[in-house]
């Protein structure tokens, strides 16, 4: 689960101990701060060429964890062959249009 830690914090009557309601708040920021999905750079409609090697700029400015395939306009086989702080070397069976989230 995304959120694993975050504990709900229910105030019913008195107003709960101040301190155990910033603890649980910085432990559910923390998780969405360091969640590398949620730093990512949507790309779009960009073309590989078969048997070609194409470099994709992804504007991070470090060095990705990885992507996914959003979208893809016909059967290809995609892989990445190197990357960078700020680009990707993609590789491709077919001719294709993909877009990608890279993170």
């Amino acid at each position: 689960m995304l959120l694993d830690n975050y504990r709900r914090v229910r105030v019913s009557g008195e107003c709960e101990d101040s301190t155990s309601i910033e603890a649980a708040l910085e432990d559910f920021f923390t998780q969405i701060e360091t969640n590398p999905l949620l730093k990512g750079n949507l790309l779009e409609d960009i073309s590989l060429s078969a048997s070609t090697t194409t470099v994709v700029r992804h504007k991070l400015n470090i060095i990705p964890k990885g992507y996914i395939i959003v979208s893809q306009s016909q059967p290809a086989s995609i892989y990445l062959q190197d990357k960078d702080s700020t680009t990707l070397t993609l590789y491709s069976s077919a001719d294709v249009t993909v877009s990608l989230y890279v993170f």
